[in-house]
């Protein structure tokens, strides 16, 4: 009879071992699919992107970095409490308000060097805007005709339309002929 009881406690322990096991398991099952999608994500963005409005959505935890111009800021978004959103970079905390563009001085020299608008807002994300506040100016050439050929090389003038004082793209003004 002793050595019945004995195999009963003997069993009833590795039952009691095996289900607490079972629900360790479970668990962590359960957290690993809970988790394995909310990587969290960091968008990098580009001196061009900020040139052209760069648009991207994150959700809370994500972040964003300025690459580009003279600094290289990490962004995370910290909160989303319709209609605001909260910013952390370092020790700064940036509250932005929901179609309200904010202007940002990041290299502290009281000039805005970009401008962040949260366009929209829900429970888990919000979508911004990042644009550069300096206006990019196209340059536009109109060139005359070409001169008559004198000691083998000809000429012509070229004008920007559009005055933005930049000569990337000046057409050639003297050709060989």
């Amino acid at each position: 009879m002793k050595f019945m009881s004995e195999e009963m406690n003997v069993g009833k322990t590795i039952f009691w071992v095996a289900i607490i096991i079972g629900i360790i398991l479970a668990a962590g099952v359960f957290f690993m699919a809970r988790f394995q999608n909310s990587q969290i994500k960091i968008v990098n963005v580009s001196r061009d992107a900020l040139l052209n409005g760069a648009l991207f959505s994150l959700e809370k935890g994500d972040s964003f970095v300025l690459d580009s111009l003279a600094f290289d800021k990490k962004f995370m978004l910290e909160e989303i409490i319709n209609p605001n959103t909260r910013l952390k970079e370092g020790n700064s905390i940036y509250t932005i308000k929901k179609n309200i563009p904010f202007e940002l001085d990041v290299d502290g020299d009281n000039s805005t060097d970009v401008i962040i608008s949260v366009l929209k807002i829900n429970k888990t994300t919000a979508d911004f805007r990042l644009e550069s506040p300096i206006e990019i100016c196209v340059e536009f050439w109109t060139c005359s005709d070409w001169s008559p050929c004198i000691n083998g090389e000809k000429g012509r003038v070229c004008v920007d339309e559009r005055s933005c004082g930049t000569v990337l793209n000046k057409p050639v003004l003297f050709e060989n002929c």
